[in-house]
């Protein structure tokens, strides 16, 4: 990190070799002297030899260099912690806990001049407003990341398949918030990916979820609320954030796991048509009776806001292929036109959502234990949860999923998986949606046939451990992809 009068972070560079005095010699310096002047692409740097390793600096940090060389630890205690994964890894990036809060600060004083910017300027339409309430937003988790977070690392190597596994270290600062939920977090082994259907799929995901969450889940929600730009703030009071921050609370009771799954579709489908979610809870009927009181706790703060976005939900206790359940309706249209979105987005809504541009979200009770979600528009939900109920097929067993899941750890407290060629094919029916009237849609080919990637998560050892594998498949896939949508059959 800089010292008092440096603007700036001063790198250095560190590199393992085996015989230092020929290093040099290559690099026309001089390996008797404690520090030397070096030559790399007509460049001039300073490097001195630490062990078996050589530092080099820029000519300007020679006491940074000579600290470098005096230090009594080679490596930062910091890091003990992830030294055996750093060491399975072919490269790794470490940000330290005063680099972390250097960078933080160093984002916060360029948002703050962004912010004094966009404030002077007249964008119209409450445009402006909206751009410093997003800078709020990365503002506040500026500040999370400042106290929450201690260490970061990224890490990638490559398997003997050639499949690139990405790792992530993230430690917490003890005593936060993220500490306290992470010692509380309770690892069991459980099967993520239950009741998910097998076939053409855009993605899934699954995570585990503890009562310690539901705080931090509120507190989290009233943050995005006051600061999401698309609602310009919303103005809660001390009380109304409260109500907000219970009703929250109370809409993840008893919950224990949750799942999102998309499918392709069908081309006559709408976009968000094949989206099902299924919530595992410890009571059904439960569950359902809290989620209704928060939706209308929601929906009534909602209406007395003083936020010019009109935003009008309505829920309604419904019944479907004998689940009982609750229909929730809001006029995305509707909220559209408060933003003077152009009619290319009200056609998309339509596409997305249904006729009139209405999202309907049905939450039904499957069985004791799970609550099935689906965004299906109503003339077409009975046909969609029929389908559901029937589909005995299971993502777990697809040969693509079950290859990548061999490569992540066994019990993770999430796992997802993107699936390129679906994303390609969804992409493909979302063009078509966006374009003026007789505009003609890119011709966009199918994607080849490959594993998916996949991501986990996990709570462990005071702090978060993600892995993300890209299947060796994929690169080539990639390329061959490029070289159909520049030469069109």
């Amino acid at each position: 990190p800089p010292r008092e009068g440096q603007p700036q972070p001063r790198p250095l560079l560190v590199l393992p070799v085996t015989d230092y005095g020929k290093l040099l010699e290559t690099l026309h310096g001089d390996a008797s002297a404690d520090i030397s002047e070096i030559e790399i692409a007509g460049k001039t740097a300073l490097v001195g030899s630490q062990g078996a390793h050589a530092i080099m600096v820029a000519p300007d940090s020679r006491a940074v260099l000579e600290r470098m060389l005096h230090a009594k630890t080679a490596c930062p205690a910091e890091v003990d912690s992830i030294a055996k994964w750093i060491g399975e890894n072919d490269g790794t990036v470490v940000l330290l806990n005063s680099g972390l809060k250097q960078v933080a600060r160093m984002a916060s004083e360029g948002l703050e001049k962004a912010k004094e910017k966009f404030s002077e300027l007249d964008l119209g339409k409450g445009k402006g407003e909206q751009v410093v309430a997003a800078m709020e937003m990365y503002f506040q988790m500026l500040r999370s990341i400042r106290d929450e977070i201690h260490t970061v690392g990224k890490g990638l190597r490559i398997d003997a398949d050639g499949n690139f596994l990405f790792g992530a270290r993230v430690r917490f600062n003890e005593g936060g918030i993220l500490a306290n939920l992470a010692s509380a977090t309770k690892t069991e082994k459980t099967d993520l990916l239950a009741n998910l259907p097998g076939g053409p799929f855009v993605g899934a995901l699954s995570a585990t979820w503890s009562p310690e969450y539901s705080e931090g889940f509120a507190q989290w929600s009233v943050l995005m609320m006051r600061y999401q730009p698309f609602l310009r703030g919303m103005k809660l009071g001390e009380e109304e954030a409260r109500q907000y921050a219970k009703a929250s609370a109370l809409s993840m009771e008893g919950v224990r796991r949750m799942a999102m799954f998309m499918a392709s579709g069908e081309e006559n489908e709408k976009l968000l048509e094949n989206f099902t979610g299924m919530i595992d809870v410890v009571d059904a009927d439960q569950y359902l009776a809290n989620y209704e009181i928060a939706l209308r706790g929601w929906q009534k703060l909602m209406e007395g806001s003083k936020s010019p976005i009109s935003m009008k939900m309505e829920v309604e206790q419904v019944t479907v292929n004998g689940l009982q359940g609750l229909k929730i309706s809001m006029d995305m249209k509707r909220l559209m036109d408060t933003q003077g979105a152009p009619p290319e987005s009200t056609r998309m809504m339509e596409q997305m959502f249904g006729t009139g541009g209405t999202m309907t979200l049905h939450v039904l009770a499957s069985d004791a234990h799970t609550i099935l979600l689906s965004y299906a528009p109503a003339e077409s939900i009975e046909k969609k949860i029929a389908a559901h109920q029937k589909n005995k097929t299971r993502l777990a067993d697809e040969p693509g999923v079950s290859k990548i899941a061999s490569l992540l750890p066994e019990s993770p407290n999430m796992i997802a998986y993107l699936n390129p060629r679906g994303v390609v094919a969804w992409f493909q029916r979302l063009m078509g949606t966006v374009l003026p009237p007789g505009v003609q849609a890119p011709a966009i080919p199918d994607f080849p046939i490959t594993p998916p990637i996949g991501f986990t998560s996990q709570i462990v050892n005071g702090g978060l451990e993600s892995e993300c594998v890209v299947p060796a498949e994929l690169p080539k896939a990639i390329k061959d992809f490029i070289q159909r949508v520049k030469r069109p059959e």
